[in-house]
This record gives C-alpha cells, sequence and structure tokens, in this order.
C-alpha cells in the first residue's frame, strides 16, 4: 500500500469539535449529529476548508467518560 501522508492539526476542525460538544454537552446528546442535525463535515466548513491535502474526506471519534486523552487510547 501507498503511505498517507502524517496527520495535521487543523483548526477549523477542531472548533467544529468544540461547538459539537458545547452542543451535544449542555443537552444530554450522544452521537455524531449535532441537535441542529450538523455532521463532522458541515461542522469543521464552518470555519473554512479543510485544505487541500485531504482527499478522502474526514471522520470524527466520540468517546465518552474518559478524563484524559491517554485514556480514551488505552
Amino acid at each position: 500500500m501507498e503511505p498517507v501522508h502524517a496527520l495535521e492539526w487543523r483548526d477549523g476542525l477542531a472548533l467544529g469539535c468544540q461547538d459539537h460538544c458545547n452542543d451535544t454537552g449542555s443537552k444530554g446528546i450522544i452521537g455524531h449529529t449535532g441537535s441542529d442535525d450538523s455532521t463532522n463535515k458541515i461542522r469543521s466548513q464552518r470555519y473554512g476548508s479543510l485544505g487541500s491535502k485531504l482527499k478522502s474526506g474526514s471522520a470524527e471519534n466520540i468517546s465518552y467518560g474518559y478524563k484524559t486523552p491517554e485514556s480514551i487510547i488505552m
């Protein structure tokens, strides 16, 4: 297989994720769909392009109940 390029930080993705946490967390909603029926793609597009290197789309991983990034990975 041909290697893919390294992960990169995207401000639009981070801001879209924060919006989703603020929206769903305050309402007790779980899952990938926002209270306004938004998806991760829609939320990140609110903050501009995902970048020219992005060829295959984007996805999100949601985890509940863990306190640290390390515990989510473990």
